[in-house]
């Protein structure tokens, strides 16, 4: 009698979840936190679309979901997510957020252009180009626990009425005690450039990098690096930034 009232609650709360997961996206909208506004909406909790994702200064557009049955058998609420931007950004993965409402992204892929990184990084408005990251994971709660995967960022160059192009660069990520680190190399640019960027489990960032000219580099950047300290005895330049997050 017993086994049969655990199998009858089972199946009454498998169904509800069910019901759930039909409910019109419409009416699940209000339960999002504030700062997440979505436009032009169509389809259910399980699958669906929408004209633009808005969450602070992000953009998303052309965004789609579809639920992951199996991620329930893992304590997790997973999707298969993407989207398209008109300036031709796009991204895709499996986003997901367990019982202890740890949020992550599995295989995420993007195509971004650099200015896009605005909001987290101000100083992208000042730079043209494309990063493009293909990453293993990625999970966070209040800001990121967790990356490891590989970022390459091509076509950098200087914004302005003149863009002055500067180069290709690849970032190689990984994570050690909840610090993000990512190890920065360029890709024969026209500046020599390698260093070290970290993010800690609070948010805040830490660059720094040495950057020397190379024989092909123009006037123009040689003389951007009188702005550094002097160059050491083999002529490379240090720049060393850092700040949160968020920040502008």
């Amino acid at each position: 009698m017993i086994k049969a009232k655990i199998l009858l609650l089972v199946g009454i709360i498998a169904y509800l979840g069910f019901l759930f997961l039909q409910l019109p996206i419409a009416r699940a909208l209000p339960w999002l936190p504030p700062q997440i506004h979505v436009y032009s909406a169509t389809g259910t909790i399980t699958a669906g679309n929408a004209e633009l994702v808005q969450w602070r200064d992000w953009r998303f557009e052309k965004v789609s979901w579809q639920l992951q049955p199996g991620s329930l058998l893992t304590g997790r609420l997973a999707f298969a997510v993407a989207f398209h931007n008109a300036d031709e950004s796009r991204g895709h993965a499996e986003a997901g957020v367990s019982l202890q409402q740890e949020f992550s992204l599995t295989n995420p892929h993007a195509h971004l252009k650099i200015k896009a990184l605005a909001p987290a990084w101000p100083m992208a408005t000042n730079l043209d180009g494309w990063l493009t990251a293909d990453l293993a994971y990625l999970t966070w709660s209040r800001t990121a626990r967790s990356l490891a995967g590989r970022v390459t960022v091509e076509n950098v160059a200087l914004g302005g009425k003149s863009a002055l192009p500067i180069g290709d660069f690849v970032v190689d990520l990984d994570t050690k005690d909840q610090t993000i680190i990512g190890q920065i190399a360029d890709r024969n640019a026209l500046l020599a450039v390698a260093g070290q960027v970290t993010l800690d489990p609070k948010g805040a960032w830490q660059l720094n990098a040495t950057l020397a000219p190379r024989a092909k580099t123009p006037p123009q950047i040689s003389r951007m690096l009188a702005f550094l300290p002097p160059p050491d005895a083999s002529g490379q330049y240090s720049l060393s930034l850092g700040g949160r997050l968020g920040e502008r």
